[in-house]
């Protein structure tokens, strides 16, 4: 018994029996392979950029971290019950010459809504846009009533933005835990 030499008895927790101790690399084939955080790349955020005449046949989903940019004077023509739910920021350009129209693909068969979800679309913006008829949807289980929702966004804003005849829903304009600026914008024949 040598003075300050401390020999620990190591045990294993599952079998109960004395574990050893060997040298690193002593066993050659039998360590697990470990991986870094290194080893996989980060996803940088897209900007999808939609500009003339868009038809959407089905829901588009845009992630947090990316973004959509919707040109001056595009026509985003929406099939029925067809969606755009955005995690990512959104900004739709419009201007006063050349505004943004949101509009059915099948007169009569409205398309289902616009939404912003949660803190990755923060800052979203909508300019001098026409929303027009328009119906609520249910995506991904979350049921958004109304044909725009602002769910857990900040700073979002919409100028000069026409929210017109929405159906099936009873929210024209459905803002959830958000903080939103509505400013110079219209509500025509809408349910509430």
């Amino acid at each position: 018994k040598g003075a300050g030499l401390v020999r620990p008895r190591l045990q294993n927790r599952v079998t109960g029996g004395e574990a050893a101790v060997v040298e690193w690399g002593a066993v050659a084939g039998s360590a697990t392979r470990s991986f870094s955080p290194w080893e996989f790349p980060l996803r940088h955020g897209r900007t999808h950029r939609w500009s003339g005449v868009v038809r959407l046949t089905e829901t588009v989903r845009i992630p947090a971290g990316d973004t959509l940019r919707v040109a001056p004077g595009t026509t985003l023509r929406l099939g029925p019950d067809a969606s755009i739910v955005s995690r990512g920021v959104v900004f739709f350009e419009g201007t006063r010459a050349q505004p943004i129209e949101v509009i059915p693909d099948v007169p009569g068969r409205p398309w289902g809504c616009f939404s912003t979800q949660g803190p990755g679309a923060d800052g979203t913006s909508v300019t001098w846009t026409r929303f027009f008829y328009g119906g609520g949807a249910l995506v991904d289980g979350i049921e958004y009533i109304g044909m725009i929702n602002i769910h857990r966004t900040s700073r979002a804003s919409f100028r000069h933005v026409t929210f017109e005849r929405n159906v099936r829903s009873d929210d024209t304009f459905h803002v959830l835990h958000s903080e939103v600026v509505l400013d110079s914008s219209r509500f025509i024949d809408a349910n509430s």
